[in-house]
Formats: structure tokens, sequence, C-alpha cells
């Protein structure tokens, strides 16, 4: 059973009516003129002398104190108001050896109650920041594996430095890391702003595209019209004249002489009906054609002669050409052409004459791709017809179609001969 505290333990302190003492020396010398008092009941003042003051602190006890010990105080690193800390219990002072009341206290932080809510696992089981050691002792893993260090047996000098130098070895290699983290960082900030710029360049390039394509569009359908216009131009400029072709062609007589007897004699046209005529001529051949014409002319005849060629009538002479007319009235030319779709059938001078009306390439082009279509449209039972300049016209099934591009016509027969085999 533990002694009784005596009396100068008390509440309220007792002064003592001795000096204090001057130093140390003078205490240990009067504890060796002393006699020994008991624990258990306070000193005498009586047994003091007058002249030598009274000491104070000998009236306590040397038994355990049973007060309620405090609580330790709130560190810097401690954890906030309401973690349980103030709530964990302490061990009695005799219980507790040097380091089992750090180890306790240690403990005590990493208890479930200290654990936030948010860090607690269901079923208590360990958490991703919570394991054990070789000893059973919980620790925190909140940090990198390299911090992890089990508590020695003995702590010295040496177990501090080794521990220095870890820690050390850990922040270089946590350094390094961040330094590099740092830079992967840069280098993808760097990234994500030149593909924000290339972005933006893209955006500014897919608008040039597209004013480009508009641009080109434009040019191309500019283009389309101003050839028909040039080529409706060139036909208007040749609406009077009249190709011949295959028409004979004689040295010795000129063009307008020629054509006017082809009048006369082909055509049946009076001399004095001769409607005005304002250029008649022979279109140009190549030069290479006619250097192997007069070769060929040579070799058949070796000794040709003046005499010769004034004894050989114009029908021996005559080689076919192109002739070229125009006439000063539309009408005429209509005329014209009546009278030889009369007569295509004679011969001048042992040719068979060809006459058409003049017409730029591009058109000649179409209309001779329309004509090879006429085939086509009569075997499914239409009516074609190519009006001037290169108009081509269909009546097909009490229907009149209108093309003015042999594609059209092209895709037109398709689809009436799809028809025609689907209803068959």
């Amino acid at each position: 059973m533990p002694k009784r505290r005596g009396k100068s333990t008390a509440a309220v302190s007792r002064r003592s009516e001795h000096p204090p003492l001057a130093s140390i020396e003078q205490f240990l010398q009067r504890l060796q003129r002393e006699p020994a008092v008991s624990g258990n009941r306070p000193l005498d003042p009586a047994a003091w002398s007058d002249a030598d003051p009274e000491v104070p602190g000998l009236d306590t006890t040397l038994s355990p104190d049973q007060r309620t010990p405090p609580p330790p105080p709130l560190s810097a690193s401690s954890p906030r108001e309401g973690s349980g800390l103030e709530a964990a219990a302490l061990p009695d002072r005799e219980a507790v050896t040097p380091g089992s009341q750090q180890g306790e206290v240690s403990m005590a932080f990493l208890s479930p109650e200290t654990v936030p809510a948010d860090r607690r696992s269901e079923g208590g089981e360990k958490t991703d920041w919570q394991t054990e050691g070789s000893q059973g002792e919980p620790f925190s893993t909140l940090h990198e594996p390299s911090f992890k260090y089990e508590k020695p047996a003995e702590i010295t000098l040496d177990s501090l430095w080794d521990l220095v130098s870890k820690l050390g070895d850990s922040l270089t290699k946590q350094i390094k890391e961040g330094e590099k983290n740092i830079r992967i960082q840069k280098q993808i900030e760097e990234n994500k702003q030149e593909i924000s710029n290339i972005k933006e360049k893209v955006g500014e390039i897919e608008k040039e595209v597209i004013m480009i394509k508009q641009v080109q569009s434009t040019i191309i359908k500019d283009n389309q019209v101003i050839r028909r216009k040039l080529e409706t131009m060139e036909n208007n400029y040749r609406t009077n004249n009249l190709h011949l072709l295959n028409f004979p062609k004689v040295p010795s007589i000129n063009p307008r002489e020629m054509i006017k007897r082809y009048f006369i004699e082909i055509l049946n046209i009076p001399e004095e009906s001769i409607p005005p005529l304002t250029r008649v001529y022979y279109l140009p051949i190549k030069v290479m054609d006619q250097q192997v014409e007069d070769q060929k002319q040579v070799v058949q005849d070796p000794q040709l002669d003046l005499t010769t060629i004034l004894e050989v009538s114009d029908k021996d002479l005559a080689k076919p050409a192109t002739l070229l007319l125009s006439v000063e009235l539309l009408p005429d030319k209509d005329w014209i052409l009546k009278m030889f779709f009369k007569n295509k059938n004679k011969e001048f001078l042992g040719l068979k004459i060809q006459m058409f009306p003049d017409v730029s390439r591009e058109t000649q082009n179409r209309r001779r791709q329309f004509l090879l279509m006429k085939a086509g449209v009569t075997q499914l039972g239409g009516i074609f017809f190519l009006r001037f300049p290169c108009k081509c016209i269909i009546r097909y099934r009490d229907n009149k179609y209108v093309f003015f591009e042999p594609a059209q016509l092209t895709a037109f027969l398709t689809l009436k001969r799809l028809e025609k085999e689907g209803t068959t």
C-alpha cells in the first residue's frame, strides 16, 4: 500500500521561516550534519538550530505520484485537433522504460483513431499507406520506400550518421526524379504550345484551301463561259462561209473562175444568177505534202513540157483540194446549199464534191461526236436532228430533247437502253 503524503504536500504551500541556502556546498554540509528522517513524516522544525535555515523540499516523499500526468505538448508535426492524440492512453511512469514511452506515443499517431476517415479501409484492413514492420510495428508508407527504416536496438552516433546518409541518398534520387519530371513537364508544355500553333496554322491553311477551291471553280466556270463565247463569235464570223471538200484544183484556173464553172455546170445556176462572192480561195496545204506531190508528178512524167501541159485536159490536171468561199448575204448561202443537196451525186472534173457550212474546230468535233451517235438514236426508235452550228434535237416517244454536249446525249441513250431492257 502506498505511503501517505505528509501535510507539507497540501494544496496550500508553506513558506519556510529560514533563509534560502547560499550555495550547493552549504546544502551538502547541512545534509551531513542532520540525522536521517523517515520519508513518511515531515521534518520537525524544532530539531533545527536557530542559526541554520530551513531546507525546503526535504519534507517531500519518495512515493510515486498518483496524480494524472499532464497531456504531452503539441508539436508542429502533431496531428490536428480531433485526430485522437489527446485521447490516447499513456501508461504509468513506473511501466515506461527509456524509449518505450516514445514508441507508444509514435504508435498512437498510427492508431485507427488518429487516421482520417477518408484514409481508413472497411473491415479494419490495412490501407495502402499503412503496413507492418519486421517486429509487427505499424509505420506509414506515405513516402517512398527509401524512407522505411527500422528502429535499431541501440541508438548511437553511427546509426544516426547512417540514417542521415541514407536520407541524403534518397533525397538526392528524389531530387533528380523531380528535376526530370520538371523537364518532362516543360517539354510537354512546349509541345502543347507547338501543337496549338500548328492547329492554328492548319486552320488557316484549310480556310485558304476553301477559298482556293472557290476561286478555282469560279475560274473554271469563267473559262467555260469565255470559250463558249469565243466559239459563238467565231461561228458568227464564219456564218456566210462554205467549205467545199474534194474540190478540183487546176493550176491554170483561178478559184473564182472554177467556182463559177461549178455553179453553171453542176448546180445549173445561170451566170447572171450567181450570188456575189466576197472571198474565194483554196486552203493552203502543208509544205511537206506539196513537196511530195511535186516529186510524184516528176517521177510519173519525167518528160513533161509546155506542149504536153497545153494538150492535157483540165480533168487530167485537176487535183482534190479544199475551197473556201464567202457570200455577202446569208440567204444566198442557204440557197447554194439547197442547190447542192439537189445535185450532190454529180461529179465535177471526175471528183465528187462535199459542201459544209464553215464552223470552228471545237464545233466540228462536237458535231462529229453527235453524228456518231445517230445510229444509236435510230435503234431506240427516235428521230435525230443536228442544227447549225451544233444543236442536237431528239424526238423520242412524242417528247422533244435538246442537247448541246455529246456527253449529255450519251447519258440519255444509256438510261433509255436500261429502261428498255428492264421492261423487256
